[in-house]
């Protein structure tokens, strides 16, 4: 029998593998969970990240030398489109 992911558990599994990349300080890992045009907001923090390539870059010169440690709780995902989606953490 094969085990079938929903894109809802493929969202939760890229999500926590970001949080897990912050903490260990993994940052290039991210290329396996997100697409090169991907959109990341952090504002507050980070700020609008757009691309892969940015979001990596910035990681690593402004929280790669820190020490962290994620939980997560609360998730809302929204599939927007084909092959869309938002989530809030």
């Amino acid at each position: 029998m094969s085990a079938t992911i929903s894109n809802y558990e493929l969202i939760r599994i890229a999500i926590a593998k970001f949080a897990v990349t912050f903490d260990t300080n993994a940052f290039p890992e991210l290329r396996s969970s997100f697409t090169k045009d991907c959109v990341v907001d952090q504002t507050g923090s980070l700020g609008l990240m757009n691309s892969i390539d940015t979001i990596i870059e910035r990681l690593q010169s402004t929280i790669g030398h820190i020490a962290t440690f994620h939980g997560l709780s609360t998730q809302v995902i929204r599939l927007t489109g084909k092959n869309t989606t938002e989530a809030t953490t």
